[in-house]
């Protein structure tokens, strides 16, 4: 003997507890306040001051008969008068020679041009400077000779 089930509604037919217990879930559930946990502190993050270069700064050969470089640069931001380190590296790998350069913070925007020092042999291939401000590297440029 088969038995079928009786009208759809006597299947539906929760009991009183569940149903309760539903609407109690949905009564406490939309009294939740979501957490919230900002992205930032509230008090604004300033950005530390940092040593930087315009975007033309360049390495060039130097004009005349003179075998050497030239360092062309200008300050965007000195945040300190301070020294800049320059170490000039040659085709061989291994730094050549260093120099510094010491800014101040009225210097921002002047043209500084640097030179490679007397007596380093600048032959031909790719020669890089690297420039440091406080440890940090600042730049580095590079120029390919013929």
């Amino acid at each position: 003997m088969v038995r079928r089930a009786g009208p759809l509604r006597a299947r539906s037919r929760r009991s009183p507890a569940v149903l309760a217990a539903f609407a109690l879930l949905v009564a406490a559930s939309s009294a939740c306040v979501p957490l919230f946990v900002p992205p930032l502190p509230s008090d604004r993050l300033e950005p530390e001051p940092a040593f930087r270069l315009h975007g033309d700064a360049r390495l060039e050969p130097a004009p005349g008969d003179d075998a050497g470089l030239v360092l062309v640069m200008r300050a965007a931001e000195v945040p300190a008068g301070g020294w800049l380190a320059v170490q000039w590296f040659g085709p061989s790998g291994p730094a050549r020679a260093s120099e510094s350069v010491w800014f101040e913070p009225g210097s921002v925007g002047a043209e500084v041009r640097l030179e490679t020092p007397p007596g380093l042999d600048v032959t031909p291939g790719e020669w890089r400077a690297v420039l440091s401000w406080d440890g940090r590297l600042v730049r580095q440029l590079r120029i390919e000779l013929d």
